[in-house]
């Protein structure tokens, strides 16, 4: 039986907004809340100039006045300075006593169970890597990633000409993807047609950060905290539950390569912009290389993708549209 639901926690931090402004809000309509920001102050002398609105209907907040955005329980933790955990143990213990209102023993509210994989069989044509490989790897730095998978191994396909990069869950390969290693493998990447797809570096995820960043890459995913990759840019049904299951309040933010060098990216985020619930990081003009390894890479080893950068420039909807298109 689930324990809460996204209205749950919608309802919750909507009545936490009543608290921490209840005077300066305005409904407009059944889905916006607009009242003066928390955070930046806006106009503190005109109500009707008020910046802040919070949409219920995506559980997000947006400041038309200085651009800070939020999505969940960090719209919370953006209001008072509150730490994210103690905000969260509020909830749980709210959704604890209207349970019911009988009395009853206290009982320790826990998540969703981890969900169980019983891993691949590694098969016969899967071997050790050789020299040439191990420097192909070291080229891209990926020895130096510090958000690599733990014991993570990767292996050469013999018949197929390709590295092999693990999925784990569990500590279990779950899933698996295949590299080129030639120039004249047109393909950079291929993934088993036999196998449901599940989440690069989902082992690697800190709870004591708020956000679980998706990228393309797995190279990439390895210099990012908390970053995972999923084999494309679209979460399939099953990697959406994985997440939710284990991680129900973190948000997802989705990092896709340079949209001002991949064409692809850039036509990604366009479509979805109006209509995905999920904020978008965009990459500063300032930023010339397609990735986040190809950036590690020219820079050797300089990394500023860390999880507060990453969470300030990624945006919603009309601001991100706004945001794209001054990127040109």
């Amino acid at each position: 039986m689930e324990l809460y639901t996204d209205i749950d926690i919608q309802i919750f931090v909507e009545n936490k907004i009543h608290e921490i402004v209840s005077s300066k809000i305005t409904p407009c309509g059944n889905n916006v809340l607009n009242f003066r920001c928390p955070i930046c102050g806006d106009s503190k002398t005109d109500k009707k100039k008020s910046r802040g609105n919070y949409y219920k209907s995506s559980n997000s907040y947006y400041c038309y006045n200085e651009g800070c955005n939020a999505k969940g329980f960090n719209i919370i933790m953006e209001f008072t300075g509150d730490d994210y955990y103690d905000i969260k143990k509020e909830f749980l213990e709210s959704i604890d006593i209207t349970v019911t209102s009988k009395p009853r023993e206290r009982k320790k509210i826990e998540l969703a169970p981890k969900k169980d994989f019983t891993g691949f069989e590694i098969p016969d044509e899967w071997k050790e890597l050789n020299s040439e490989q191990h420097r192909q790897l070291e080229k891209r730095l990926v020895y130096d990633a510090p958000f690599a998978p733990k014991n993570w191994k990767l292996f050469y396909n013999v018949e197929k000409k390709r590295i092999v990069i693990p999925w784990y869950v569990d500590g279990k390969i779950s899933y698996y993807q295949e590299r080129a290693t030639l120039k004249s493998q047109t393909i950079k990447y291929i993934f088993p047609k036999d196998s449901t797809k599940t989440i690069f570096n989902f082992d690697m995820i800190n709870e004591d950060i708020p956000y679980i960043f998706l990228l393309e890459g797995a190279f990439d995913a390895v210099f990012v905290e908390n970053g995972i990759c999923i084999g494309g840019t679209t979460l399939t049904p099953l990697q959406l539950e994985l997440i939710q299951n284990r991680y129900p309040f973190h948000e997802i933010i989705i990092m896709l390569d340079n949209q001002n060098v991949d064409s692809a990216a850039y036509k990604h985020i366009l479509k979805k912009c109006e209509t995905s619930k999920y904020r978008y990081f965009l990459w500063e003009k300032s930023f010339k290389e397609k990735d986040v390894n190809q950036y590690i890479i020219n820079n050797k080893g300089k990394n500023p993708f860390n999880a507060k950068y990453i969470e300030k420039n990624s945006y919603f909807k009309g601001k991100l549209r706004l945001k794209l298109t001054f990127s040109l």
